[in-house]
């Protein structure tokens, strides 16, 4: 497809694996001009090798737990391809627990992982977004609509976020600026495959019971492929979109039940 945004310069957090590699191999496709940022290492290294065969595309070396960070990549990411229009905040989530086994110090990590660093992402780029439109994507999880079972980090944190992106849509849509979340069901990810593990463990069976198991409950009767996602994720970042904001598009294969999702 041709979504409109050749040389459109994007910034993907978590972009070196599982859905955020997903996504930015999506926006390259499309033309895309983008950053990659995640934990400095091999795996960054050689996911901007495999996608610089595709197009231009940059890597900037980022750790969230690390004060400031976002801060610092944000300005490279600026030097290296110019002010950010596509802005992708997704990473890693919190170990499984359950709200008893969580404790405040785990109730902090995940803040410090998923909530506070979603809201400095948007802050850091929204100013030089008003002056020209732009949108921002927040990867979240069904588990903020309709709360999982020992994922009670996730559950209350990424409900947080879908709320700062319902709250910052009502604000900025009148300079332009999109902000969405999408929020993943089962895909064929390593975090996925970790959490199929765990409940593996718990239960005293083969990981590939639970995983046939689960699958019984999507609609679709399959985890999602992670390209599946990424290019869902580029058709909503794109001006194809243009009329949809403070939304959460669920894409889970149609295992949620609810009415809305």
């Amino acid at each position: 497809m041709n979504l409109g945004l050749k040389d459109t310069p994007a910034w993907v957090l978590g972009g070196s694996s599982g859905l955020g590699e997903a996504i930015a191999h999506a926006l390259l496709d499309e033309g895309a001009v983008v950053a990659i940022s995640a934990r400095p290492g091999p795996r960054l290294d050689q996911s901007a090798a495999d996608m610089a065969r595709k197009g231009k595309v940059v890597k900037v070396p980022l750790d969230l737990t690390q004060p400031d960070s976002l801060t610092v990549a944000h300005r490279e990411v600026a030097d290296r391809i110019g002010e950010v229009k596509i802005g992708v905040f997704n990473g890693g989530g919190p170990p499984p627990a359950t709200v008893r086994e969580l404790g405040v110090e785990g109730l902090d990590e995940a803040y410090r992982l998923l909530l506070r660093p979603a809201y400095e992402f948007l802050d850091l780029l929204t100013p030089t977004m008003t002056s020209g439109g732009g949108v921002l994507l927040f990867c979240t999880s069904t588990a903020a609509l309709e709360p999982l079972p020992r994922l009670a980090a996730s559950n209350v944190m990424r409900a947080g976020v879908t709320a700062l992106v319902k709250t910052a849509s009502r604000e900025l849509g009148a300079q332009g600026v999109r902000v969405l979340c999408l929020a993943p069901g089962r895909f064929a990810t390593q975090r996925v495959e970790q959490l199929d593990l765990d409940a593996a463990a718990r239960q005293g069976i083969g990981v590939d019971e639970i995983a046939a198991a689960t699958q019984t409950e999507i609609a679709l009767g399959r985890y999602g492929d992670p390209g599946e996602f990424g290019r869902l994720a580029a058709f909503l970042c794109s001006p194809m979109a243009s009329y949809l904001t403070g939304s959460t598009v669920v894409v889970d294969g149609g295992k949620s039940r609810g009415l809305l999702v």
